[in-house]
């Protein structure tokens, strides 16, 4: 074996065979998704209870600040804390 041989780069080109290996992994992720849905709808629906509970807490969030911000310096950091 000479050492020109094993120092030479091969050419780039892309091929079929390349690309081919992406095709069958595309497609098992797509037949897990389709047998499987509550790979997805399940983190959507916690997803939707959780934005339900932020909008349902931040309802009274005006009033309560105003509330506080009436209250003395000293009773506002109690009640803070």
């Amino acid at each position: 074996m000479n050492m020109e041989e094993n120092t030479a780069a091969p050419a780039v080109t892309v091929s079929a065979e390349k690309i081919a290996p992406i095709r069958p992994l595309y497609w098992s992720v797509k037949r897990e998704l389709w047998e499987n849905r509550s790979i997805y709808i399940a983190p959507l629906i916690v997803g939707g209870l959780v934005l339900f509970g932020f909008i349902i807490s931040a309802i009274g969030l005006p009033q309560r600040r105003r509330a506080l911000l009436l209250l003395d310096p000293t009773k506002q950091r109690a009640l803070v804390e």
